[in-house]
């Protein structure tokens, strides 16, 4: 996840399935369920990202304090 963000090109846009995609890539995920995608620019609250996002300082930055993210075995 933070590979996916950091190589974003400033200024580029945030594609929600390309996001998916990269994380289905890595090798050991065999699946994925993303519920929720929220982001946020500065202290504002956090907002759903639809189909893309445009980060208003030109470039993101995952916020791991704030994040849920859970991995499960797949068996």
């Amino acid at each position: 996840i933070n590979n996916f963000v950091q190589n974003i090109p400033f200024n580029a846009r945030m594609n929600r399935q390309r996001f998916i995609d990269a994380i289905q890539k890595v090798k050991g995920v065999k699946d994925l369920e993303l519920i929720d995608l929220d982001a946020r620019y500065g202290t504002l609250d956090y907002a759903p990202v639809g189909r893309e996002y445009i980060p208003f300082a030109g470039h993101m930055v995952l916020q791991e304090e704030d994040s849920n993210i859970s991995y499960e075995s797949y068996v």
